[in-house]
C-alpha cells in the first residue's frame, strides 16, 4: 500500500475531534503538495466540509519532533489544535509553528479557513462587515506579497486594495465577482475577453517576473518528480501533459501563471460573490494534472457561450481563436 493510500483516510473519534473542531468519523485526504521523497503538506475534510491541515514525515521523529515545536508555538492560542493521528500529523484551529500569526486571525470574530498549506501560507475570510481576506505567510515573505499586491494593482482590472501589512499578515478587500468556472453556460464571453485584453495590452509593471515557457518546464518536472516518490503510475499518467518544450519568445504579457478559468472573477451582475486576494504564483502540487483538465476547462468554456468565439474576439485574436485554445 501507498504512503497515499495510507493517509487517504483518517478515523477520528469524538474526543479528538472536539480538540480539532471537526465532526467525529474519518477525515478524508482532498489535497496534497509533496514537498520531497519525505514529507507531504496534507488537507483533509470532515463530512460538514469543514477542513484541517495536515502533514506527513517519512521520519517518525520529525514527525514528532515537529508535532512538539507546533504544540509549543501555539501553546496560548485555545483553538488551536495538534494531533498526531497515525503517520500524519493534524493541525487544526491555525495550529502552525511557522505561521505563527495564524491561530490569532482565525480567532477573529467571523473568521473562516479558506485554505491552510502547513507552514507555507494560509488565507482567512473575514465576515465583517465589510467582508476582508486575510493572507498568512511567514514573516520575511510579507514583502513579497505587498509588491506583488501593487504591482497587481496597476493594472486596468479590478484587483483586490491591500489594506494593511504587519509581521506575518496581510489583509485585502474583497473583490466582488465570482470564477468564471462557476458560471460557464450563464455569461458572456465579452466580459472576460476584454478584461484579458486591457491586461496584455497594459504596460508591464516593474515588479513583474518572467515566467517563461522554460520555467513552466522546469515546474512541471519539479512536480512530476516530486510525486514519482509516492505514485510513480499517477506520475507517469500525467507526464504527456507537461509541455513539450519551448516556443520562441513573442511580446511580453501581463497575467498570473497558472490562470485557468477557474480563476476568472466576473462581476456580481453575473450572480458573483466576494473573491480574497489572488493566489500566489504556481507552486502547487498537482499541478501538472492541472494543465490535462484545463483543456477540459476550456473546452467547456468555449461550448457554453452564446458564440464560442466571442472570447476570442474580445481578447482582441479573432482567427486564432478559430484554430487554437489558451496554454
Amino acid at each position: 500500500m501507498s504512503v497515499l493510500e495510507r493517509v487517504a483516510d483518517l478515523g477520528v473519534d469524538a474526543v479528538a475531534a472536539r480538540g480539532l473542531g471537526v465532526a467525529p468519523g474519518t477525515l478524508q485526504l482532498r489535497r496534497v503538495w509533496p514537498r520531497g521523497a519525505e514529507h507531504l503538506l496534507l488537507e483533509y475534510g470532515d463530512a460538514t466540509g469543514r477542513s484541517v491541515a495536515g502533514q506527513w514525515f517519512a521520519d517518525p521523529e520529525r514527525l514528532r519532533a515537529v508535532a512538539a515545536a507546533t504544540r509549543r508555538a501555539t501553546a496560548a492560542q485555545a483553538r488551536a489544535g495538534v494531533k498526531v493521528t497515525a503517520e500524519v500529523l493534524l493541525q487544526a484551529g491555525g495550529a502552525d509553528r511557522k505561521l505563527r500569526a495564524l491561530a490569532g486571525v482565525l480567532a477573529e470574530p467571523e473568521a473562516s479557513l479558506v485554505v491552510h498549506r502547513p507552514e507555507r501560507r494560509a488565507v482567512v475570510r473575514l465576515e465583517g462587515p465589510p467582508e476582508t481576506y486575510a493572507k498568512v505567510v511567514r514573516p520575511g515573505a510579507v514583502a513579497g506579497v505587498v509588491a506583488t499586491g501593487r504591482a497587481a494593482g496597476a493594472l486596468p482590472v479590478a484587483t483586490p486594495r491591500l489594506l494593511a501589512a504587519s509581521d506575518g499578515v496581510t489583509r485585502w478587500s474583497a473583490l466582488p465577482g465570482v470564477a468564471l468556472h462557476d458560471r460557464l453556460g450563464a455569461t458572456d464571453g465579452h466580459l472576460v475577453g476584454r478584461a484579458v485584453r486591457a491586461v496584455h495590452a497594459a504596460p508591464l509593471p516593474a515588479a513583474a517576473q518572467l515566467h517563461d515557457a522554460a520555467a513552466e518546464i522546469a515546474v512541471c518536472d519539479l512536480w512530476l518528480d516530486r510525486l514519482a516518490s509516492f505514485d510513480p503510475d499517477l506520475a507517469l499518467a500525467l507526464r504527456p501533459a507537461r509541455p513539450a518544450g519551448a516556443r520562441p519568445p513573442g511580446r511580453l504579457l501581463g497575467g498570473h501563471a497558472p490562470a485557468p478559468v477557474r480563476g476568472v472573477p466576473l462581476p456580481p451582475r453575473l450572480g458573483g460573490r466576494a473573491a480574497g486576494p489572488p493566489a500566489p504564483p504556481a507552486r502547487r502540487a498537482a499541478r501538472c494534472g492541472r494543465r490535462a483538465t484545463r483543456r477540459a476547462d476550456e473546452d467547456s468554456l468555449m461550448k457554453s457561450s452564446r458564440n464560442p468565439h466571442t472570447l476570442w474576439e474580445s481578447c482582441g485574436a479573432p482567427q486564432q481563436g478559430r484554430s487554437t485554445r489558451v496554454r
